[in-house]
């Protein structure tokens, strides 16, 4: 990642998810036959970009049915030649996001060079990562089940807008949890985000059960909290814009934190907090 990249905040990068269909699974074989494309920045959809391709290649009959785009469909469709310059000035150098980020990625990246264009080598950010890491006890993580755990409307699944255009607000949350949860600021934090390591706690305190009772009462407010030992010794103090997301996160979804943080949990025998006016 470039230092431009690297140092840049959330809220002033450029995000762009991407969702392509095709008529097979190899990008080495098969052809795109549709693109969508939404720009998000600072938690926004600020414009969008969506095309049949002409993939010229035949498209079967079973990706018809699953995605409803037909042979008759793409006959008059523009070829990616003549949408190529379209779809790289959209991408620009925002970050590529997407649902299995690496079959989208490889399909353009594939018909780009197709085409006599250099690589190309935008940041990456998958969706289905951060949702293993944010959501670790929804059992899928498919973007059907997503869009359902949201409530997100969707007006025709399985084609390239709608399916951008859901995946895009999926972003948008995520990239909310992020900043108010984990208190994630930058782009280059985020990237390194979808790598973590996912822990779970498997040996809880023997009062456990203890904790879930003051978990319940932490309030959603700014403050600073405060975890002791069994000997009521003063282990660990922190802040948060959310004291409730934040003191959940070492329990229950205790994703990406270091192997000392992890340890140190299994320490915590009581908690206590204070709110403040602001962080």
């Amino acid at each position: 990642m470039n230092e431009a990249l690297k140092n840049k905040y959330i809220n002033d990068a450029s995000f762009v998810v991407i969702d392509v269909e095709t008529t097979g699974q190899s990008a080495q074989y098969g052809r795109i036959t549709e693109i969508g494309m939404v720009k998000v920045i600072d938690g926004e959809v600020v414009d969008e970009y969506s095309t049949l391709i002409n993939p010229e290649q035949f498209i079967l009959k079973f990706i018809t049915d699953m995605t409803g785009i037909s042979n008759e469909m793409v006959a008059i469709a523009p070829k990616f030649s003549e949408v190529k310059s379209r779809i790289q000035s959209f991408l620009g150098d925002g970050v590529f996001v997407a649902h299995n980020v690496s079959f989208d990625y490889n399909f353009v990246n594939t018909s780009f060079v197709r085409e006599g264009l250099k690589p190309i080598f935008n940041e990456t950010l998958c969706t289905v990562r951060i949702a293993r890491r944010l959501l670790p006890t929804t059992k899928s993580k498919s973007l059907e089940s997503l869009i359902n755990y949201y409530g997100i409307k969707v007006k025709d699944r399985h084609r390239a807008l709608d399916d951008a255009k859901a995946t895009a607000q999926i972003l948008i949350t995520f990239l909310e949890t992020l900043e108010n949860k984990y208190e994630i600021e930058t782009l280059s934090d985020v990237i390194a985000f979808q790598y973590k390591n996912v822990f779970k706690l498997k040996k809880p305190p023997k009062n456990f059960l203890a904790l879930k009772d003051t978990l319940e009462d932490i309030p959603e407010k700014p403050g600073v909290y405060f975890m002791y030992n069994k000997y009521n010794t003063l282990i660990y103090i922190g802040k948060s814009k959310n004291l409730k997301e934040r003191v959940d996160s070492y329990f229950y979804h205790n994703t990406g934190h270091t192997p000392k943080v992890f340890e140190m949990v299994r320490y915590v025998q009581s908690i206590k907090y204070e709110t403040t006016g602001s962080e």
